[in-house]
């Protein structure tokens, strides 16, 4: 008979959410309450990487069959995507209106599935970072997603909240990107156009009303990419103040042997200001400080654009854009 015993306890230091084996299963990736991902080497347990980037707790992760990417989907709507060779972000991608539960990755493909509590279950091209097709049909929030691997047998089983599991079945019809992309974009200008009817039309500006529908594309495509560069800033900033705890970390001592360990800190003015002094090795910032990185992506905004681009995107973006602002309003821009 199969008996099994604990070898070893692993003290986490806060609420373990999701775990996952890499299919080689040399490494374990551990999602923690804190927002962060940690992966340690399975046969010693030994301390690999940290990924920060998070602003909410992972709920679910899953690593490819190549052992090369890992995906995790956080209470923040969003979903990254990470290089297990060395830990690094490779994209952010808003996935959700609500929090990512679920996220599997297709066996022998960089394509992975995402389920939120909007209901949605989303298929995503890791590689290009692009949504390839989404699928609507439960009635309340996807708690779970689970994709078969053999012949012969349903494509993805999904269930929620709505009481029921779905299963899909993959069909033999093409998928066109750029087409999805469109259809996408035409749902969401006619959901933009109901709620300002809804709030009448008297207050709609005439420039709302005789805009075009490939200035709203524009205009979209423009929040993403400021939605983009503010998370790759915060991301910068978190992995700097984790940085500087630990070093802290190491001198301080309370007289009795122990190591006085800071909290995590949050991005406020204040650690802003501390931490985005020094430009950074990131290549991805363009050798610029955060803070800056950010004004360049919105300078490079067409002024036409620009309005419409602020004004869609996401309350949490705009509080974070602000801080930036701020800061520069401190310094000599």
């Amino acid at each position: 008979s199969l008996t099994a015993h604990v070898e070893r306890t692993l003290e986490a230091g806060d609420d373990v959410l999701a775990l996952r084996f890499t299919p080689n299963g040399k490494m374990l990736a551990v999602a923690l309450l804190d927002h962060t991902v940690k992966v340690f080497f399975s046969d010693t347990l030994k301390f690999f990487v940290s990924l920060y980037g998070h602003r909410l707790p992972v709920m679910a992760l899953d690593v490819s069959s190549d052992n090369t990417l890992l995906v995790t989907g956080s209470s923040d709507k969003n979903v990254k995507l990470w290089g297990l060779d060395f830990g690094d972000m490779h994209r952010s991608l808003f996935a959700h209106d609500d929090a990512v539960m679920a996220v599997a990755f297709q066996h022998g493909t960089h394509y992975f599935f995402s389920a939120g509590k909007d209901g949605k279950v989303k298929y995503w091209d890791a590689d290009r970072g692009e949504l390839v097709f989404v699928l609507e049909g439960h009635s309340g929030p996807v708690w779970s997603l689970s994709i078969a691997t053999g012949s012969g047998v349903p494509f993805l089983v999904s269930g929620g909240a709505d009481r029921s599991w779905r299963v899909w079945v993959r069909t033999d019809s093409p998928v066109f990107v750029e087409e999805e992309r469109e259809l996408r974009l035409e749902a969401q200008m006619d959901a933009a156009d109901l709620k300002r009817a809804a709030h009448g039309a008297g207050m709609l500006d005439e420039r709302e009303t005789t805009g075009t529908a490939g200035d709203t594309t524009d205009s979209v495509k423009a929040a993403e990419r400021i939605v983009d560069a503010l998370q790759l800033a915060d991301a910068e900033l978190t992995a700097r103040a984790a940085e500087q705890t630990a070093k802290r970390a190491r001198v301080s001592d309370d007289g009795a042997g122990a190591v006085v360990r800071r909290s995590g800190a949050s991005l406020d003015i204040d650690v802003l200001s501390e931490l985005d002094v020094e430009s950074s090795t990131n290549p991805l910032l363009f050798g610029l400080t955060p803070s800056r990185y950010v004004l360049r992506i919105v300078r490079g905004v067409p002024r036409a654009q620009l309005d419409a681009a602020l004004l869609s995107l996401p309350l949490d973006h705009c509080v974070s854009l602000l801080r930036y602002v701020h800061r520069l309003s401190l310094i000599h821009i």
